[in-house]
């Protein structure tokens, strides 16, 4: 029996769920106070953990590859697991646009982490 149907609806459900991670960084001191704007940075971390168990393991289709890297771009950080999972999607579907918007987000946190590494060598 085929599940298409229920493929074609999980990336919604999902992007659902890196919406609700965006809104949740971008909107933190709507439901947080002033006081805690230095747990932010671990709440966001926390979240974005959730989020990525929520979403489950949907290896293998660039839609869901996209989006687990897209949730873990919602820190400053560069993190190697999402340009790796957003370079896979945007290899199984060139014409993702918001893969490739996120890749190159990543790239350039990973130019800055190199520069930074390299200047606090030197």
């Amino acid at each position: 029996e085929s599940h298409e149907w229920l493929q074609s609806v999980r990336p919604v459900h999902q992007l659902e769920f890196v919406d609700g991670l965006y809104y949740f960084r971008d909107h933190y001191f709507k439901s947080h106070s002033v006081e805690d704007a230095g747990r932010k940075q671990q709440d966001v971390l926390e979240e974005m953990e959730k989020t990525l168990q929520q979403m489950g393991c949907s290896q293998g289709r660039a839609w869901a590859l996209m989006l687990k890297g897209k949730a873990l771009n919602v820190t400053p950080d560069y993190k190697p697991q999402a340009e790796e999972l957003l370079a896979k999607a945007v290899k199984l579907d060139p014409e993702l646009v918001e893969a490739w918007n996120q890749l190159a987000e990543e790239q350039g946190l990973a130019a800055e982490f190199v520069h930074d590494i390299a200047a606090a060598v030197s």
